[in-house]
């Protein structure tokens, strides 16, 4: 038991023995430390300058962080400005048909300019040309297309003349005299060249031609059409054939007289047979006419028991009321 206890002591007593130790190792550490801070005298407020030097590194960083970051913003407003830049100069650059066609037309300039600096090209050309001329003026159609195209660009060169430059020896600002005697010049030579056979048949192609023309545009027109289909319906067919006694409209009759039926040949009792209806202008249709012109009755006539009956009194109905 003896030496149980003694063991026990001896443990404690080395445990405050080490406690003891090493407060004393403290205290000495620290005065040292004392020591050394009165030797080595520092400046006032260092605690505050430490926290202001913090905050200042830490407003640098700030600053160096934000200066980067306008740097990349400003970088990347320049990259897409040049991507804008490349874009328009990508749509610019592609040019629209109009540019084409002018290109290739100044393209075919310069070469064609190159080309007839040879004479043997040349002559070649002008022989084509003669050629195409040649046949087009057979074409009466485009001859004629041709002459109303130049006569009206004359009259607009005319027209310009008149308002850019004072009326000299003009024939509108001539006297009355002066202008009929010009027209009546015109008319005679016009009369000696129609005499000439070919003159007058090229004369009468062109004139059919235009009228051709004419004809066919009017034709081509669905406005003008309708206008004169819509004037025609509203006249009704009131035109009486005479020797049939039908209802025609106006373009399926034609007036007639006795002496205009005698001048074809017929005679007065044709005459007499054939007018049957009582009118102030006699009309004929085409059947009709066609007929009595060759000294026949139509078939139709009314004289061939065709005439309805005149109505006896006892059949006649009376309008006023029982």
């Amino acid at each position: 038991m003896a030496d149980s206890t003694t063991l026990v002591n001896t443990y404690i007593h080395s445990d405050e023995n080490k406690k003891v130790q090493k407060r004393k190792y403290y205290c000495e550490h620290r005065a040292k430390k004392r020591e050394q801070q009165r030797m080595q005298p520092t400046p006032a407020n260092t605690s505050k300058q430490s926290d202001e030097d913090k905050k200042e590194q830490k407003r640098k960083y700030y600053r160096e962080y934000r200066a980067k970051k306008r740097q990349q913003q400003r970088m990347q407003a320049i990259k897409s400005k040049e991507n804008a830049i490349t874009k328009c100069k990508t749509n610019l650059s592609k040019p629209t048909e109009e540019e084409t066609l002018e290109r290739k037309r100044k393209y075919y300039r310069e070469y064609m300019r190159k080309r007839r600096e040879n004479q043997n090209f040349r002559k070649l050309e002008k022989k084509k040309d003669a050629e195409s001329k040649r046949v087009a003026m057979k074409d009466v159609v485009r001859r004629c297309i041709r002459n109303k195209s130049s006569t009206k660009a004359m009259k607009l060169k005319r027209q310009k003349n008149l308002l850019c430059k004072p009326a000299v020896n003009d024939n509108i600002n001539l006297p009355s005299k002066q202008t009929l005697q010009i027209k009546l010049r015109n008319a005679n030579s016009m009369r000696k060249m129609r005499q000439n056979p070919g003159r007058r048949m090229k004369e009468q192609l062109k004139d059919t031609a235009r009228h051709s023309i004419e004809t066919s545009s009017r034709r081509s027109n669905y406005k003008h059409l309708l206008c004169t289909y819509n004037c025609e319906i509203r006249k009704t067919p009131s035109f009486i054939c005479s020797c049939c006694g039908g209802l025609y409209y106006k373009k399926g009759t034609k007036p007639f007289t006795k002496t205009s039926l005698k001048a074809l040949g017929c005679t007065d009792d044709l005459i007499a047979t054939v007018l049957y209806v009582n009118q102030n202008e006699h009309f004929l249709c085409h059947t009709c006419k066609r007929t009595i012109i060759q000294n026949r009755v139509p078939k139709m006539c009314l004289v061939n028991g065709f005439d309805f009956p005149n109505i006896p009194p006892e059949l006649k109905v009376s309008n006023s009321k029982p």
